[in-house]
């Protein structure tokens, strides 16, 4: 176990010259949580906790930022100016960037691990603000590159939209979660662990 990420053991993986740390823990099918905020935070790890919790086996690769580190402040700041997934992923839209690269092979071993291929994913973005670093290119590239095994989850985050989220809500499972039924965030919290059980409780 670790300190950084208490409940997880940590590794390393290597591809294509890259090498991070991966967090795993649990037993069962595989999925792979990849942060898009600086740092395994707290947020990240919990919500890796819920899935370990009902029987998934799951793999937390950290990309950039300090594990374990409480997100904000100046190393948020500083992380960004650095490199921000959220808002470079878009370049999927012209070519694919090393680390998807490397998150791809590192997803194709996790399920290897675990006695199958991957099955899937959903996407999910609030629409206003902040949210201006997901473009639609984003999911348009998902959408052509997954076809049908793409998922798409997208809340409104406006102005005067009519649950107050605010125009710099970014993290929709983490960071801005609302864990009330009823809140868009909590049915897209259910709607992933549905999406989980279909795909990979067979």
């Amino acid at each position: 176990m670790t300190d950084a990420v208490p409940g997880f053991d940590v590794t390393t993986f290597t591809h294509g010259g890259r090498t991070h740390e991966v967090y795993r823990a649990g037993a069962g099918s595989a999925v792979v949580v990849v942060h898009e905020m600086p740092g395994l935070h707290p947020g990240v790890t919990k919500f890796g906790q819920r899935l370990v919790d009902v029987g998934y086996r799951v793999y937390l690769p950290s990309l950039f930022g300090r594990p374990g580190a409480p997100f904000g402040g100046s190393e948020m700041r500083r992380t960004l100016r650095q490199v921000c997934v959220s808002r470079e992923f878009h370049l999927l839209a012209d070519r694919t960037p090393p680390a998807v690269t490397w998150l791809r092979a590192l997803a194709a071993q996790a399920h290897a691990e675990c006695g199958g291929p991957g099955v899937g994913a959903v996407g999910m973005c609030f629409t206003g603000g902040f949210a201006r670093g997901s473009p639609p290119e984003r999911f348009a590239t998902l959408r052509r590159e997954l076809g049908e095994n793409f998922e798409a989850i997208e809340i409104d985050s406006s102005p005067g939209n009519p649950y107050g989220i605010p125009q710099r809500a970014h993290s929709v499972l983490t960071g801005d979660l609302v864990d009330t039924q009823g809140h868009p965030t909590r049915a897209a919290l259910d709607r992933v662990m549905a999406f989980f059980a279909e795909r990979l409780q067979r």
